[in-house]
């Protein structure tokens, strides 16, 4: 009874633990423009409480008697509770001045903070309690069973808790659970107070199992951790910076993980290391064939990044599994783990933004992966004497060129770069020996955000997504009136469509990324050559909307969501009637739509019909000569304006959807997987 009521307890926890990873994140998203680094910076703080949950189980287990253990423990429980109590900070709102990474680990430190430590110390403290007492049963099956019940987790918030619950339902569901585990631990740590902690030897065990673990040990449970955590985070941006961050992609990677720890530690003796290399080597060498082609389908992308991911998480912990003690030595075991897995955090979440331009820290993360399999391998000819295992070391030399010729290919020399919390930029230059083909383009990750030709005959064109014949050109090109025309953008890119401006002309642009703004005044001319007056407002641009008194504007344009990270709030029902309260009464919104994965068509139609708007679709091909490339957008005006807005578009057809075929996202409820493009 004693250890089925401990099992439930560990599987309980564990699906609490991780359920609530998601839901923070997706909490906080909109505050951050819906940047891949707010989960990178969420894994940052849950490592960490992960770790201070093994140190307090170690502690706990290691010089604490049942009974004080009991009185500690429920303390915590009954503590955390009460934080609970007040919520989960919902009110909370960053300024624009606030470093994003500290106010993320403040927030979460003084919301979720405590019960977080509490659930992740309850599998080592209860495997440490019963391993204690009988080395005899297998400790490490709880853990896989923990790993296993934190991966149903994950799977179960996108595919259950997202679609059919809104934010608002899901905290205090999350909070009431959390009282139930209480009492389960409870109950759990109130039956060994009848028991004592008396290291009991097996037969087939010496005193020496229970000697301390040599240094050098320690420090391959350390590493093998940080590599693993180091693949999880840095997958997980080298997916969002070109798809969206959202809560599946975050899930994926991360259930891979728990997935690997699951069957390396459940049956430690079919952990085939020459199997997972030959994935390693296979997924490898796709991902590298698929970036070297182009923007590859997302079912693709996915498969081989996770057929990677695994084989290299594999490779880890199914070297850390090998690698496990005595059951007497858990708690430290698991302490270490986490130690490295926080170190892996560190630096991919803080140290690499700082040392790299790119996001090389994937590239840096498989690398240590090769490193340490190849001393593995090595460690196990020397042992065994086996001459097959250097030919092994041989043939997995090969992802190792592999992995440096996509390094190679992706370096390619930019004249300036910026990396922060909000990504990576780069500008490149091209054609510079064809002065009439020569131009400079601007990326966000690898995604375009704009070019501008050099020659001063072409430097004006309006280029990429921005042509005369898009939606955003054709509108600003034809909707002049009397007045001069007062322009809104969220989202500034290299501010191509100042180029439509006139004297006496305003355009006012919204830009989260400071270094954005920065690289568009140094390198590209658009906004100095505009004869309109222009400005730049730094930080979300909806939040800076709604601080501000209405601005009358004749056109909003909303180009947030052609890139890596969409910001799910600028599409809800109750962005859009910020957007109104901002639009002369003639005014139109106008939704750049332009997605390689998201079908964004049924959300925003959804919204505008809340507002009975009008909604046309206009999808312009591109001319490579004139820079400009495919664009898609969303044009959408108030019924009294959307004959005027028939004319300027001509043959750009009304959007109508049926009732189940749209898609309507408020601030409390959204669900991007539904709109994802298979």
């Amino acid at each position: 009874m004693t250890n089925f009521l401990a099992a439930a307890t560990i599987f309980f926890s564990s699906f609490l633990l991780f359920q609530v990873q998601p839901l923070m994140g997706k909490l906080m998203l909109p505050w951050f423009g819906g940047v891949s680094s707010v989960w990178t910076t969420c894994m940052l703080f849950f490592q960490a409480m992960l770790l201070a949950g093994y140190w307090y189980a170690h502690v706990s287990v290691s010089g604490l008697s049942p009974k004080k253990r009991f009185t500690a423990h429920l303390f915590l429980v009954l503590l955390s509770a009460t934080l609970l109590l007040s919520g989960f900070g919902t009110s909370w709102r960053p300024s624009a001045n606030e470093s994003p990474i500290l106010f993320i680990l403040l927030y979460l430190g003084t919301t979720i903070g405590l019960p977080y430590l509490t659930l992740s110390s309850t599998a080592p403290l209860l495997q440490g309690i019963i391993g204690k007492q009988d080395s005899s049963v297998k400790v490490y099956r709880l853990y896989a069973l923990s790993n296993f019940a934190s991966l149903l987790a994950l799977i179960a918030y996108p595919a259950l808790f997202e679609p059919l619950l809104a934010l608002s339902e899901q905290l205090p569901l999350w909070s009431w659970s959390y009282a139930l585990y209480g009492l389960l631990i409870t109950l759990f740590l109130f039956q060994q107070t009848r028991t004592t902690d008396v290291v009991k030897l097996n037969k087939d065990e010496t005193q020496r199992d229970l000697e301390r673990v040599p240094t050098l040990e320690q420090a391959r449970w350390f590493l093998y951790a940080a590599v693993g955590c180091m693949i999880l985070l840095a997958a997980t941006n080298h997916i969002c910076q070109n798809i969206a961050s959202i809560p599946f992609l975050w899930i994926l990677p991360l259930g891979i993980y728990l997935l690997s720890f699951i069957l390396a530690f459940a049956q430690v003796e079919h952990y085939s290391r020459n199997l997972y290399i030959a994935v390693f080597l296979l997924s490898t060498a796709l991902l590298v064939w698929l970036e070297q082609a182009g923007t590859p389908p997302l079912a693709s992308l996915l498969t081989v990044t996770s057929l990677l991911v695994f084989s290299a998480c594999m490779l880890c912990h199914g070297e850390l599994a090998r690698h496990k003690p005595n059951p007497v030595h858990l708690t430290r075991y698991y302490f270490v783990m986490s130690s490295g897995s926080i170190a892996g955090s560190l630096f991919v979440a803080l140290i690499a933004p700082l040392i790299f331009q790119y996001y090389s820290e994937f590239l840096l993360s498989l690398l240590l992966c090769v490193v340490i399999i190849l001393a593995a391998l090595f460690e196990g000819r020397m042992r065994a004497q086996d001459s097959k295992a250097a030919q092994r070391i041989l043939i997995y030399g090969l992802p190792l060129s592999l992995i440096l010729s996509f390094a190679w290919d992706n370096s390619h020399p930019a004249i300036d770069s910026a990396r922060n919390f909000f990504g990576v930029l780069h500008v490149k230059e091209k054609n510079k020996q064809a002065p009439q083909y020569h131009y400079y383009r601007m990326f966000h990750g690898e995604v375009v955000h704009g070019l501008q030709f050099q020659a001063s005959t072409k430097r004006s064109i309006p280029t990429t997504y921005y042509g005369e014949k898009s939606g955003i050109g054709r509108i600003l090109k034809n909707i002049r009136g009397e007045t001069p025309l007062r322009v809104g953008g969220i989202g500034l890119g290299v501010g191509t469509i100042a180029m439509y401006g006139k004297d006496g002309d305003i355009f006012r642009f919204y830009e989260i990324n400071p270094a954005v703004v920065t690289l568009a005044q140094k390198h590209f001319t658009f906004l100095s050559d505009s004869p309109a007056k222009i400005s730049h407002i730094i930080g979300d641009g909806r939040h800076a909307l709604a601080r501000e008194a209405p601005q009358n504007f004749d056109v909003l344009l909303l180009d947030a969501f052609s890139g890596d990270s969409v910001p799910i709030h600028l599409l809800t029902k109750e962005a859009l009637g910020e957007y109104l309260r901002h639009l002369r009464e003639n005014g139109v919104l106008i939704f750049h739509i332009t997605n390689f994965y998201l079908d964004l068509v049924p959300v925003i139609v959804a919204a505008a019909d809340e507002y009975s708007l009008i909604s046309f679709y206009v999808d312009a091909p591109g001319e490579t000569l004139l820079g400009q490339v495919q664009s898609s957008y969303l044009v959408i005006s108030r019924k009294d304006s959307a004959q005027r807005i028939h004319k300027i578009l001509s043959d750009a057809p009304r959007v109508t959807l049926r009732p189940e075929s749209k898609r309507l996202w408020t601030d409390d409820f959204s669900n991007l997987l539904s709109v994802i493009k298979w």
